[in-house]
């Protein structure tokens, strides 16, 4: 399939950072993909989060934000509001906005996926290994780090922030030692 090859050619560009040669592949990916299985799809809302992941990577914010909310609709209607893949692209556009400097839209976004992440670990994080359980807190390690970092120094404009902090910081603890 020839819109699998170019994804796959634009994600190796996109691991290399090249992203003047990444972006028209995943451009083009989109584009057939969007014409042979239509936008409703799973398949087209990876390649369009990839494409926003580019514009993330390269500071054009105002071109990620709408892709991440179009992906996020794709997710909804696809796996539901609790899916640990909405929560994976909810948190990927609370980043972007809190990124761009739009913090008051980012913050909420980031702590519903946060929640929901939680609750989703809580969920299934006792019938991993040892093993299986570093492996995924490696895998997850940086989305919760990113809002522990992020709202740390928040505190004294918001003091539920640091709040938030803290339990966020408490809980990836407790998920090590347990």
């Amino acid at each position: 399939d020839y819109a699998t090859s170019l994804n796959n050619l634009a994600w190796l560009y996109l691991n290399m950072k090249d992203y003047v040669r990444a972006e028209p592949l995943f451009i083009e990916a989109l584009k057939i993909t969007r014409n042979v299985i239509g936008e409703n799809n799973p398949s087209y809302a990876t390649i369009l989060s990839s494409l926003a992941a580019i514009y993330a990577n390269t500071n054009k914010y105002i071109k990620a934000i709408p892709l991440f909310e179009q992906v996020l609709k794709i997710d909804s209607l696809t796996y539901g509001k609790n899916h640990h893949k909405y929560f994976e692209d909810l948190y990927g556009l609370a980043v972007i906005n809190i990124k761009s400097g739009n913090f008051t839209k980012g913050a909420p976004l980031y702590m519903d996926a946060y929640y929901g992440s939680k609750d989703l670990i809580k969920q299934n994080f006792g019938f991993l290994s040892e093993k299986g359980r570093a492996l995924y807190w490696e895998s997850k390690q940086d989305d919760f780090n990113f809002g522990y970092q992020s709202f740390a120094y928040r505190y004294r404009q918001e003091p539920s922030i640091s709040c938030f902090a803290y339990d966020n910081a408490l809980f990836t603890k407790g998920l090590l030692l347990n």
